[in-house]
């Protein structure tokens, strides 16, 4: 046991308040630890003072003081509760006439924001041309070219089957990592992914115009022809 640690058991070790083990490694420590003595030394000198301190008496009418002061603060509560009580009802009475009309007001804003919400932010295209693009302002990240690399599962009988991927694209267009979420996951198939997210063309994911990290979701099959 260091000084730092016997000099948090010392008030302690005064007091009979550690253990028989504890209180014989302190005094184990003290025998040749001078600083720990004195730091003792000291607590004992203060618990002597401390002892010679007499107790405030307190003064005969101190629970009539307490009786009072309570009083009062339920009074002042109460004429809080009643004044409050006389506001709500004067409020009442001045906004009952306006309140179906602004019940009206408030339900076609609401109304309103949420057809003008429908039409720019999930976009529902107005016509059934082809190249016709939605008006929304929030549009996830996309493949704009995908690399014409081939991913197979490797030369062994494992085939590649569906492989999905899922791919974080920077604000820049440009892929920050991926994750092969279904599909076989060797080194062999993470090397092929990333040599064709390295090669591919993203768009970034435009928040009101203004690029922003997004992720893409790829999936990738394998054919092979047996003869």
């Amino acid at each position: 046991m260091n000084c730092k640690q016997v000099r948090r058991e010392l008030p302690g070790y005064l007091d009979d308040g550690i253990s028989d083990p504890r209180r014989a490694v302190v005094r184990a420590h003290l025998e040749h630890c001078s600083a720990c003595r004195d730091e003792l030394l000291a607590y004992a000198r203060l618990s002597t003072h401390l002892s010679r301190l007499h107790c405030a008496t307190p003064p005969a009418d101190l629970p009539l003081r307490i009786r009072v002061a309570v009083a009062r603060q339920g009074d002042r509560r109460q004429w809080l509760a009643q004044a409050w009580a006389h506001v709500r009802v004067r409020l009442e009475n001045l906004l009952e006439p306006f309140a179906v009309p602004a019940t009206g007001g408030v339900m076609t804003a609401l109304l309103v924001f949420a057809l003008v919400f429908h039409q720019l932010l999930i976009g529902i295209p107005l016509g059934a041309v082809p190249d016709d693009l939605p008006i929304n302002l929030l549009q996830p990240a996309r493949v704009e070219a995908l690399a014409a690399f081939p991913i197979t599962a490797g030369s062994g009988e494992e085939e590649l089957g569906s492989l999905v991927v899922s791919a974080r694209i920077s604000a820049r267009g440009q892929v920050t990592d991926f994750e092969i979420i279904a599909g076989p996951n060797s080194l062999e198939v993470q090397r092929q992914v990333y040599q064709v997210l390295m090669f591919s063309r993203f768009r970034p994911q435009m928040n009101f115009g203004r690029p922003e990290p997004g992720q893409v979701l790829l999936q990738f099959s394998e054919v092979r022809v047996r003869g």
